[in-house]
């Protein structure tokens, strides 16, 4: 007859050592707010147009001054203002010196 403890157990140093919890699931993740990103995107949006807006009114300031210009060259025979160096007046201008529509 064997003697229970005389007997070779592998498994002997398993009983001994506690088992370990399991960790805890992580909490789930805070979604995240989608306004702040559609804010700063409308913005990028509004500052590009606003910009696009004040490019066109630049250039029909340009065009107004180049044509009150080449008027005041052509009534002062050529004493004051610009000739129409870009060749546009007849195009662009009225007769009295203001932008066409």
């Amino acid at each position: 007859m064997r003697n229970d403890r005389s007997e070779y157990n592998a498994n002997r140093h398993l009983r001994s050592v506690p088992r370990t919890p399991r960790p805890l699931p992580a909490p789930p993740r805070k979604r995240r707010a989608w306004w702040p990103y559609f804010a700063g995107a409308f913005a990028v949006y509004m500052a590009i147009a606003w910009l696009g807006h004040m490019e066109r009114e630049d250039a029909a300031l340009e065009a107004r001054q180049y044509c009150e210009m080449v008027h005041l060259w052509k009534t002062s025979a050529g004493d004051l203002g610009w000739p129409d160096y870009a060749g546009t007046y007849a195009r662009q201008c009225t007769p009295a010196g203001g932008l066409r529509p």
